[in-house]
C-alpha cells in the first residue's frame, strides 16, 4: 500500500487504516440493522393502530345499537305504562346464568359432540346449537364474539382433559378448526359418570 506521495505506507499506519475500515463496516452494519428494525416497528405499530381502530368502531357500533334498543323500550314503556319508571329495575348482567346451572354449557358441548360422532362440528355450528339450547339472542357483534370465545374456552378445557380433539380443515387457506369427540374418551366418560352416580347413591 502506498500513500498519496507514492511512498510505501508504514505498517502502523496500515494498521490504523485497516482498523478504521473495519469499524466503518461495523457501523454500517449496525445502521442498516437499526433502519430495518425501525421499519418493522413502524409497520407493527401501524397494524396495531389499524386493529385498535377496527375494534373501537365495532365496539361503538354495538353500544349505539344497544342504546337505540334501550330508547325504543323506554318509549314503549312510557306509552304503555307511564306511571312506571323505566329505571325501576337497575342494570343487570344479562349474561349471568344464561347457561342454567353451573357446568351446564360444558355438559351440553360434550353431549352435542358425542351425538355428532364420528362426524365433527365447526365452531359456528356449535354456537348455533348453544343458542338454540339455551335460548340466547346475540344481536351485536360484541355479544357474538363473547359467545364464540366462551365456547372455544370450554372446548379447549375439554381437549385438555382428552375428551375432544381439534381437526384442522385441509386446504382451507385459513386457521379454522373443527371439533370432534374422541372415541377413546367415551369409556372414560362413562366410568366417570358411573363413579359419580355411586357417590350420590352411597348413604352418609
Amino acid at each position: 500500500m502506498t500513500n498519496r506521495a507514492g511512498k510505501k505506507t508504514p505498517p502502523h499506519i496500515k494498521w490504523l487504516l485497516n482498523e478504521r475500515a473495519m469499524l466503518q463496516g461495523v457501523l454500517r452494519k449496525m445502521t442498516n440493522r437499526r433502519t430495518a428494525y425501525q421499519k418493522r416497528f413502524e409497520a407493527a405499530q401501524a397494524a396495531l393502530e389499524k386493529r385498535r381502530a377496527t375494534f373501537l368502531t365495532a365496539h361503538l357500533a354495538s353500544e349505539e345499537a344497544l342504546l337505540r334498543k334501550i330508547q325504543a323500550l323506554t318509549l314503549t314503556l312510557d306509552s304503555m305504562a307511564p306511571e312506571v319508571s323505566p329505571d325501576a329495575v337497575g342494570p343487570v348482567n344479562a349474561w349471568a346464568g344464561k347457561y342454567g346451572q353451573r357446568g351446564a354449557l360444558t355438559a351440553f358441548l360434550k353431549e352435542r359432540l358425542q351425538e355428532a360422532y364420528p362426524n365433527s362440528l365447526t365452531v359456528p355450528e356449535i354456537c348455533l346449537a348453544v343458542q338454540q339450547k339455551f335460548g340466547l339472542v346475540t344481536s351485536t357483534t360484541f355479544e357474538r364474539k363473547n359467545l364464540r370465545e366462551t365456547i372455544r374456552t370450554r372446548l379447549r378445557e375439554c381437549r385438555a382433559q382428552g375428551l375432544v380433539e381439534t381437526l384442522h380443515i385441509p386446504h382451507s387457506g385459513t386457521r379454522a378448526s373443527i371439533w370432534r369427540w374422541r372415541r377413546e374418551s367415551t369409556t372414560f366418560e362413562m366410568l366417570r359418570r358411573q363413579e359419580a352416580q355411586r357417590d350420590e347413591d352411597t348413604p352418609d
